[in-house]
């Protein structure tokens, strides 16, 4: 939903970091015949930056520009053009008919760069052995299929849950669409200002579930998430920050659960009651069809019985009714979750580090909940408080 591009982590005065949506493609790298050479020498200059750096295995070296590799240069041109004094970018390089990922650490007059691979993916598991595996609801289709793509992703986000997270969201199903709903995607809109979305968690009475469109699959961007070696797509992030969403809303859930409870309670007793009622109405008619010799003081006291049963009973509905629409009027109510309001105590003054997270403070537990799961170092090193309130698994109690 919200991406990254340059991650901003300020100076000696730091400002709110943030992230940019800075991205590159194809047109916007150095033309062909292009001196990358000397590019990267002139921006390093204007930029201040004395320190070229590349980073493999973990080590640092410095970078010879007669003898660096294109990616290396391009990535360096690119970053000299666009990121700040501190500050970290995570990008796809688009080259030749591929792409790399590359990560780009300014800091101050040092700029470092570290490119990893991308290998081919192995083979996604089936619907069956994801709902065996993590324990989550079925995957359905509504219109789309869960293909290979789709299974992947999710099979990655899945992996990625600690086993008291996945708890957290078990029979959680997961729903394959094209788009929302009309009056889902309306209802989103009020809250969060836009229209568009990759997947969206939804509670409902009877179906709680995770629906993904096809949106999350159509690569608008060249961002990724985490570490070269390992890069998660824009994919990935829409996932996880669903999922981040179910785990919150768990107490909510819960009061949706006991509410349902409550009202099938509520209708069974009602069946009851009026079951009751129908066998004083019979036996009423039966009273009064009695020749008046035979309509006697037993007679009497099973319909007194009959009727006090229904009183009690009548009071029972009643009182199950007022308790289901308190429920009710609890789950309409605009509220933030229990977690995210833990969660924004955590946060204090600070600013979630996208502007989507900013929508409220749900999206920005979400987040924050999808960095610290794809890319936990940025989130550290971005808002360190909120970093250790989940490495505490606070959110889970």
């Amino acid at each position: 939903m919200s991406l990254l591009a340059a991650l901003l982590v300020g100076g000696a005065t730091a400002a709110t970091p943030v992230y940019t949506m800075t991205s590159v493609n194809a047109e916007s790298l150095p033309g062909k015949g292009t001196n990358i050479v000397a590019t990267v020498r002139n921006d390093a200059k204007r930029a201040g930056v004395v320190h070229l750096r590349a980073i493999e295995d973990g080590t640092s070296t410095s970078v010879d520009l007669g003898a660096a590799d294109e990616g290396v240069l391009i990535a360096l041109a690119m970053g000299l053009q666009v990121m700040s004094p501190v500050s970290e970018w995570d990008l796809m390089l688009p080259l030749g008919t591929g792409a790399l990922p590359v990560t780009l650490m300014r800091d101050g007059d040092a700029i470092s760069v570290e490119i990893g691979t991308l290998t081919k993916p192995d083979p996604a598991p089936s619907a069956m052995v994801l709902q065996s595996r993590y324990g989550i609801g079925e995957l359905r289709s509504d219109g789309r299929p869960w293909d290979e793509a789709a299974r992947r992703v999710l099979s990655d986000v899945l992996a990625l849950l600690t086993p008291d997270e996945r708890a957290e969201i078990e029979g959680l199903a997961f729903v394959r669409r094209a788009e929302p709903h009309a009056t889902h995607r309306a209802a989103m809109a009020e809250v969060v200002g836009r229209v568009d979305f990759d997947a969206m968690y939804l509670q409902e009475p009877v179906d709680t579930r995770v629906e993904v469109y096809d949106r999350l699959f159509q690569s608008r961007n060249t961002r990724f998430y985490g570490v070269p070696s390992r890069p998660y797509g824009q994919e990935h992030w829409g996932l996880i920050h669903e999922v981040g969403h179910a785990i919150a809303a768990r107490g909510r859930l819960t009061t949706l659960e006991r509410r349902t409870g409550l009202a099938l309670e509520a209708q069974r007793s009602a069946d009851a009651l009026n079951a009751l009622i129908g066998s004083y109405n019979r036996a009423v008619e039966r009273f009064n069809q009695l020749p008046g010799q035979r309509q006697t003081g037993e007679e009497r006291a099973l319909l007194d019985g009959i009727k006090a049963q229904i009183d009690v009973s009548q009071a029972e509905v009643e009182a199950l009714g007022v308790r289901v629409n308190a429920m009710t009027r609890e789950l309409n109510a605009p509220q933030e979750s229990e977690v995210a309001a833990r969660f924004a105590a955590v946060l204090g003054s600070d600013t979630p580090p996208t502007e989507y997270g900013r929508a409220s403070i749900d999206e920005g537990f979400a987040e924050c909940y999808a960095l610290y799961k794809l890319d936990p170092d940025a989130l550290r090193r971005v808002l360190p408080k909120v970093y250790a309130w989940f490495a505490s698994e606070e959110y889970l109690r």
